[in-house]
């Protein structure tokens, strides 16, 4: 007699004949050792609130087809997500035999570049070109590349956060662009003065 379909555990036998005589064993049925193992590598955003990061998921022990459901139930069936925002992910995959792991990925922002632009000097005299200006820059991935156009255009580097000083300058505003190392940009813009011209002419023939 063959009994199908069981399930893994320890099982009791009645065996009943047409006479009503009765005998009892006993029987084991085993399971598969589960030796799935995942790990997880997560790749943080490049900017801030930006959809750039991404999981690589590493699979060891499995047996078959694997299954993957995910947190977000937009990536399920996806073993290595990208175009992610920071936040944390929840993974179970689960072998053709029923053998199970979990994870849990947690991919953070990097700090958000801020800027703030202010007209240092203005120039000294009508014409000059002797006006300066500080970027304040914070956040984001050193090192960084100050841009500026308006009355004038040029570019400098930046190493580290903090203030970039702006010299040279005409009269007139500009805008700003600070590239960070990721390629996360922000913008501000400042305005370069002149003195006022009162100059007035009289004469008497």
């Amino acid at each position: 007699a063959t009994i199908t379909g069981l399930i893994a555990g320890t099982y009791n036998v009645l065996v009943t004949d047409a006479n009503g005589c009765e005998q009892t064993c006993t029987f084991s049925i085993s399971s598969l050792a589960c030796a799935l193992d995942v790990t997880a590598l997560g790749t943080d955003p490049e900017c801030n609130g930006e959809a750039s990061g991404g999981i690589a998921v590493s699979i060891s022990g499995a047996t078959g087809t694997l299954t993957f459901d995910w947190s977000d139930n937009t990536l399920d069936g996806t073993e290595d997500p990208t175009g992610l925002l920071a936040g944390t992910y929840f993974l179970s995959v689960t072998d053709q035999g029923g053998c199970s792991d979990t994870i849990t990925v947690t991919l953070n922002d990097p700090a958000a570049l801020t800027l703030v632009c202010a007209q240092q000097n203005p120039v000294s005299s009508i014409g000059g070109s002797d006006g300066s200006a500080t970027v304040q820059i914070s956040g984001g991935t050193a090192a960084y590349t100050v841009a500026w156009s308006g009355a004038a255009s040029g570019s400098q580097n930046q190493a580290t956060a903090g203030t970039a000083t702006i010299t040279g300058l005409i009269a007139g505003t500009y805008n700003i662009v600070v590239t960070d190392a990721n390629g996360c940009t922000q913008t501000c813009s400042f305005t370069i003065t002149q003195p006022v011209c009162n100059l007035t002419l009289s004469a008497t023939g």
